[in-house]
């Protein structure tokens, strides 16, 4: 699980495998972001530019702590459909640190 600093940009990426394990383009692909205790970030979003894989850049905005605390686990939940009856949901789980003694330069 990869730690992001809060307030800060981070890069996931996402890759779409079809039942064999081989990569695979899906039809289409969105992808919303949540706490791991189901408060909404970012409602469904649609995938730009498809690709067996693609990298989702999550915002300062996303990155925020909703509590004080040290860390914050958010998911990323991917939704993949390549077919009619063939769809793949795929969490991606990170933790945000918390940077309150931390100063600013």
């Amino acid at each position: 699980m990869i730690t992001v600093p809060e307030g800060s940009t981070a890069w996931l990426t996402a890759t779409f495998k079809n039942r064999q394990g081989a990569n695979e383009m899906p039809a289409s692909a969105e992808y919303r972001i949540d706490t791991a205790e189901g408060t909404e970030i970012r409602p469904w979003t649609a995938v730009p530019n498809l690709a067996e894989a693609v990298e989702i850049v999550l915002t300062p905005e996303d990155n925020q702590l909703l509590e004080f605390s040290r860390f914050q686990t958010n998911v990323v939940t991917v939704h993949a459909t390549f077919g009619a009856n063939d769809e793949r949901n795929e969490p991606y789980f990170y933790k945000i640190r918390n940077l309150i003694n931390i100063p600013k330069e």
